[in-house]
């Protein structure tokens, strides 16, 4: 687009001259001072970068006009701006050029430059062109004061560029506020309140030559001052006690926002407020108060709607994580940059993403609950708590070490395990082999292991259930661990018929990989969402059977990996090692096989075992805790 293309060059360079001239800079005299961000980069940014600007598909003519590189550049052999030499600047001649072929910006863009715009671009080039950067990155300066006309008003550095600008506009000072107003003034600036009419009083009467100065101290000294500036700080950060997101449940971020009352009301460096609110809890040694104030971090909405994708939401937790950062401490849209390059501020994709890389390890997972907050926590106690747990985790030492320490009489163990021998077991009753249904597909474990894919609802051997068929796997051994070979994220039944000559009760020993349940004639007896790898005895479960026969069923749920189960009945609840060792004479038992039967006595039949086994879990439920 600007290119050089009908006129003689020394016939345009004589109508640039002659423009110049024409105009005279008669708006911008040489002693008025230009800034290329205040004054020069609006208009370009208004006539000029939509086509000389980030935007490669936009771009004309090869030539950009937000960069320093691309406005002081040459082309085709011209200089687009020549500092101190506008009769020289391919820019100056285009925009005061009258040919419209010629004349910048075209006029089929029908947006002209007006006189004082294109009196003011010349202005700055004769000036030398000088060239500022984002005005986020340009280190700010003490500017000189102005000079007044009358000195006597004003009490500081700042009170002089009020008094310069009133008397630009023909104003004088409004006489000095009475001390109702300025207490008025000042509280509401400090606290957010207005003053009551006890400190109103106090201030009016105070005669002291710096009761201003005492009453600023007592505000900035009070809690309010740390409560109202932390209201601008809470907005930044997008504080909130509430989810957000879908039902826009309740969660716990108050300990955070007293940690930010606080550092205002203590005075607390701001490199230190930094560091502690962006990675507080990386600190080597943090205290609970640092860890506390990494809460900045998690403030942002969770969702833990039904049709969300966690993997989705996670990923926009860390984008938020990223302009939040960006525009609270560095002043950026950084955001603009996650799908291309920023076509204003200097951050290009490759290094949105490297920033990105730095929350990209957070442990906190995409769907979040909507009913309190979600791990990780930190464990709070305030002052009074923390002398009380301090008491508590003395008690529950003593009552560990003590039940630790301490156990039953050999001779009330030997009792017990002779009165477990001479008790009859029940007969186990018949068992049909293994039949299987399945597997089928979950959208997740949790959601597998509270689907009713058919058999939950109504047991069907025959035909299809959910367009799959019963099978039977007489290859399944009672007692084993059996592989199901299922895929990630899927379900499979299992079924046999239990037939007993009489109504009994019996104990079954259950494992599974990963997920188990299990229904006794319709009847849930049995369900653990586990993570884990099967093995024998996980899991204890009580059969009430019928007379006749007795539906089982059996869910296993597997989340990823390995998958299988284990069963077998037992006549007591008694676990097998104790069996084995019931099995043989009381004369044979040895020294291991006496412990074995007393650390089960001990655990789970010893009355003053249970009773501080009780006492210990109690006090391990009365842990005061707050969590972020």
């Amino acid at each position: 687009m600007l290119k050089m293309k009908s006129l003689p060059k020394n016939l345009l360079l004589v109508l640039s001259l002659f423009a110049l001239n024409a105009s005279g800079l008669k708006t911008w005299a040489s002693s008025d001072e230009i800034h290329f961000n205040k004054d020069i980069l609006p208009i370009l940014s208004k006539h000029c970068i939509a086509c000389h600007g980030p935007d490669k598909a936009q771009r004309k003519a090869d030539l950009r006009l937000d960069t320093k590189q691309g406005l002081f550049s040459s082309l085709d052999g011209f200089s687009v701006v020549s500092p101190g030499a506008p009769d020289k600047s391919l820019l100056v001649e285009r925009i005061q050029a009258h040919d419209p072929d010629e004349i910048m910006p075209p006029p089929e863009a029908k947006n002209p430059m007006t006189q004082e715009q294109i009196d003011l671009l010349v202005a700055w080039v004769k000036q030398g062109a000088e060239w500022e950067g984002h005005w986020a990155f340009v280190t700010p300066r003490v500017p000189d004061l102005p000079e007044v006309k009358d000195m006597s008003w004003g009490n500081n550095p700042i009170d002089r560029f009020i008094s310069s600008e009133l008397e630009k506009q023909g104003l004088t000072p409004n006489s000095e506020a009475d001390r109702a107003n300025s207490i008025r003034r000042v509280a509401f600036d400090l606290t957010g309140l207005p003053p009551t009419l006890e400190e109103i009083t106090a201030f009016q009467e105070n005669k002291d030559q710096k009761a201003y100065e005492q009453m600023v101290d007592d505000y900035l000294n009070s809690q309010r001052f740390g409560e109202r500036m932390a209201l601008g700080w809470m907005d930044l950060a997008r504080y909130g006690d509430s989810s957000v997101y879908h039902a826009d449940g309740p969660r716990f971020m108050w300990l955070w926002r007293d940690y930010v009352i606080d550092a205002y009301n203590n005075n607390k460096p701001f490199d230190q407020f930094t560091v502690e609110q962006l990675a507080g809890d990386l600190i080597p040694g943090a205290s609970t108060w640092q860890k506390v104030a990494s809460g900045f971090n998690r403030n942002h909405g969770t969702t833990d709607e039904g049709g969300a994708i966690a993997e989705e939401y996670r990923v926009e937790y860390i984008v938020d994580r990223v302009k939040t950062t960006s525009m609270v401490w560095l002043g950026l849209t950084m955001e603009c940059s996650q799908c291309h390059d920023h076509k204003y501020d200097p951050i290009s994709q490759k290094e949105y993403y490297k920033f990105y890389a730095f929350f990209n390890q957070a442990s906190d997972k995409g769907m979040q609950t909507r009913n309190g907050n979600e791990p990780p926590f930190v464990r709070f106690y305030d002052d009074e708590q923390k002398t009380e747990h301090d008491e508590l985790l003395g008690k529950l030492a003593a009552l560990k070490e003590a039940h630790k320490s301490s156990g039953p009489e050999a001779e009330l163990v030997r009792a017990w395990a002779l009165s477990e021998q001479a008790k009859k077991e029940p007969e186990l009753p018949a068992a049909s082999p293994w039949k299987q249904l399945g597997p089928f597909d979950a959208e997740d474990k949790n959601k597998g292991f509270t689907q009713d894919f058919g058999p939950e609802k109504e047991l069907k051997l025959d035909g299809e259930t959910s367009g799959k068929k019963w099978v039977v796997k007489k290859n399944y051994k009672d007692g084993n661990s059996t592989d199901l070979s299922l895929p990630d994220n899927s379900v499979m039944y299992l079924f046999k018929t239990l037939t007993s000559d009489k109504a009994a009760t019996i104990q079954v020993s259950l494992g599974s990989d990963d997920a188990i349940k299990c229904w006794l004639n319709g009847k849930l007896v049995h369900d653990n969402n586990a993570n884990r790898g099967v093995a024998p005895d996980q899991d204890k479960a009580t059969l009430k059977l019928n007379k006749g026969e007795n539906a089982f069923l059996m869910k296993i749920v597997n989340g990823g990996g390995a998958s299988g189960f284990y069963f077998k009945m037992q006549g007591s609840e008694l676990p097998q090692d104790i069996h084995n060792v019931l099995k043989l004479a009381a004369a044979e038992w040895d020294e291991d096989q006496l412990k074995v039967l007393e650390k089960y006595y001990q655990s789970k039949l010893w009355p003053e075992g249970l009773e501080r086994a009780a006492q210990i879990a109690a006090l391990e439920k009365t842990k005061k805790t707050c969590l972020i």
